[in-house]
């Protein structure tokens, strides 16, 4: 059984979240080396026994957490994307729906610390791997459904530029939930990055 599987076997998604949220503010607040993960368990009515029994260390949470998230959001991407064959519409939806689960999160008061999740990550390399591999997880989302249409496409040899720039797109557009701009500028970005799409498809 890998880390993923044992953090989710033990743990509810409600508190992974709890545990990921305190834990990274404690980061920030503390550093990587001085978080005490059973501290931060018995702060929020975690069993601190089952954390430590889970996690080895710091280390093995971090690296559980980053394999939690991506693949939660993962997989909630490609069933939106999966469900329209049109690269424009699928995009649409998994732009539009990426801001909700955002700002759902934002509005709960759930950190957004995948700045810090990444940083941590740069420290080791294994875990910079680990990210790279997962971060590709969901370009390839894209990558794929783009190549799947590309009949649809003006120039389908753009398609690596179009990746690129939806790359950028999620990017910014995470950034910007975090400096807590409105709903409508966001959407503003969502559209004006359609239009880009539509551009160059015939």
């Amino acid at each position: 059984m890998n880390e993923l599987e044992k953090c989710e076997q033990t743990f509810s998604a409600a508190t992974l979240e709890l545990l990921y949220d305190h834990t990274f503010r404690e980061i920030l607040q503390l550093g990587l080396k001085e978080v005490s993960l059973k501290q931060v368990a018995l702060e929020y009515d975690i069993d601190p026994d089952t954390v430590t029994r889970t996690f080895a260390d710091n280390k093995a949470f971090v690296r559980a957490i980053l394999h939690w998230h991506y693949t939660k959001f993962s997989l909630q991407m490609r069933s939106i994307i999966d469900m329209h064959s049109n690269p424009y519409a699928a995009l649409e939806a998994a732009l539009y729906e990426f801001v909700e689960l955002c700002m759902d999160r934002e509005r709960a008061g759930i950190g957004m610390f995948r700045a810090t999740l990444i940083d941590l990550c740069a420290t080791d390399e294994t875990l910079w791997q680990e990210f790279l591999n997962l971060h590709e997880v969901w370009v390839n989302l894209v990558r794929e459904k783009l190549q799947q249409s590309s009949a649809l496409l003006e120039e389908p040899e753009e398609i690596e530029t179009l990746v690129c720039y939806f790359r950028v797109v999620f990017v910014g557009l995470y950034e910007m939930i975090k400096l807590k701009r409105p709903k409508e500028e966001l959407f503003m970005v969502v559209n004006l990055a359609l239009e880009t799409l539509k551009s160059r498809m015939q």
